[in-house]
């Protein structure tokens, strides 16, 4: 076994990050226009949920006798299924009490036949009692959804759950969180409770209602009146008469924006579409703060104007953590069309296919046009100068840019790669590694005896390592 793992994205975590955010936020909202599938953030329908949010759990119901003689009559046949799930899920009624809610349930089948095709057709009883509280106010309110006590926090991981946020110290509904009805969202801050798919059974999302102010809506998300005067992101790109992925687009009435290019799934005969982020007034090359996430004067001062804000060392899940800290701005590029300045190299961040959903290609191709002056397979006296050495910024490519160099020698332990002599990294043991060219004619060459120069498939650059067939030294 390998003593430690090298991967790209731990040679370059805050850029990652920063790229990485985008498209989190962009994957964990279903868009509206799927209105005849289940939401979608990608346009994916069935497989994989595309909305970012877990699936809904599989609810066990009472046995359904699927032998069942085909002159019973559906509406009592789903009445009784009814009850029965009543019984079972809501706190406060028991069989003899639910039994009850049966003239009621009869009545409201024979006005609406498709209410047998829905019960009937249910996979367990939550999703019977939830069908049940959508149809009915007053059994909504008979059998009120439990609520569980609002959860304290200081940053959003505290929640421990994708669908929840920290707000004024409780955890509370992500915008886009599934729901019911509007008592699942965070209505303090506009929040209301939407289904956009033809399927009574899915659950809604919860949604901002922009329709009294436009200004309630997020950073990079517009009120859009074709949705139902809800929030949703600035879509650009391909099919949107919004500009084009990589370049300028506008946004919740501006005209600065850059265009984040959605995953390859949603690529149509007119191109690829994006998300529209919106720019600030920090200019390529200058300070920025990547928690700039509002429309203050302080935080549009501090966003940048197009691409990202790297480096910047805050920790946003940081309880105590300060916005002191700033990264500098660079621009977006594409890997697969590089386009960026003079002294700058697109270091590649794409996000890869997922290969467990074949019916859709989740692959984000994207890169950032970062400062490069080195070869990190060069002789680092030559591309950098004495008592200096090249770093990479990921394994994926050999530019990387000069940095002073320490005295540790390969196997040396080191905090940071500044503290290794030469091209090397502090790998994850702590330890000083050498990189080495797996195109190299022998790639081992530039190992010590006894190691191997180890890269994967995608790789550019290699690292040297123990040869795992011989054993642990």
């Amino acid at each position: 076994m390998h003593r430690f793992r090298i991967t790209a994205a731990a040679l370059s975590a805050p850029l990652a990050l920063a790229l990485t955010a985008c498209v989190a936020e962009e994957s964990a909202s279903p868009t509206p226009e799927a209105a005849d599938t289940s939401v979608s953030a990608d346009g994916a329908a069935g497989g994989q949920d595309m909305q970012g949010q877990p699936d809904l759990a599989p609810d066990v119901g009472p046995p359904l006798d699927a032998t069942v003689d085909a002159a019973v009559d559906p509406c009592a046949l789903a009445c009784d299924t009814f009850v029965a799930c009543a019984a079972e899920v809501c706190e406060g009624l028991d069989a003899a009490t639910a039994g009850a809610l049966r003239p009621g349930c009869l009545d409201a089948c024979a006005g609406n036949p498709a209410f047998a095709t829905v019960v009937n057709g249910a996979g367990g009883c939550q999703t019977v009692v939830d069908f049940g509280r959508d149809q009915s106010p007053a059994f909504a309110e008979a059998c009120a959804a439990p609520m569980d006590a609002p959860t304290p926090c200081q940053v959003p991981a505290d929640c421990g759950d994708p669908q929840r946020t920290c707000r004024d110290g409780l955890c509370r509904p992500v915008q886009f969180a599934q729901c019911r009805d509007d008592g699942d969202c965070d209505t303090e801050v506009g929040q209301t409770c939407r289904s956009f798919s033809a399927n009574p059974l899915d659950p809604g999302n919860c949604h901002i209602d922009c329709a009294a102010d436009a200004g309630l809506c997020p950073l990079n998300q517009e009120c859009i009146a074709a949705y139902g005067d809800i929030c949703y992101f600035g879509l650009c790109g391909g099919g949107t008469q919004n500009g084009a992925v990589f370049e300028a687009c506008r946004v919740a009435g501006r005209d600065d924006g850059v265009c984040y290019p959605q995953a390859e799934g949603n690529r149509t005969p007119q191109g690829l579409p994006g998300i529209c982020l919106e720019g600030g007034e920090a200019p390529l090359g200058a300070p920025c703060d990547a928690q700039a996430a509002t429309r203050s004067a302080e935080d549009v001062a501090l966003r940048c104007q197009v691409g990202v804000c790297i480096g910047d060392p805050d920790d946003p899940n940081e309880p105590a953590g300060s916005r002191d800290g700033r990264g500098t701005c660079v621009a977006l590029c594409d890997p697969n069309n590089v386009e960026c300045g003079e002294g700058t190299t697109c270091i590649d961040f794409s996000a890869p296919d997922d290969p467990m959903t074949p019916q859709f290609d989740e692959t984000v191709y994207i890169g950032a046009c970062m400062p490069s002056d080195c070869s990190v397979l060069a002789d680092p006296a030559e591309d950098c100068g004495e008592g200096r050495a090249c770093r990479p910024y990921a394994a994926t490519t050999d530019a990387g840019v000069c940095g002073p160099a320490g005295e540790g020698a390969p196997g040396s332990p080191c905090a940071v790669a500044d503290e290794c002599l030469g091209n090397q990294i502090c790998g994850g043991e702590g330890v000083c590694i050498p990189m080495c060219d797996p195109g190299a004619a022998d790639p081992a060459a530039a190992c010590a005896e006894g190691q191997i120069c180890y890269a994967e498939a995608t790789w550019a650059i290699g690292f040297c390592i123990a040869d795992p067939m011989m054993g642990t030294p």
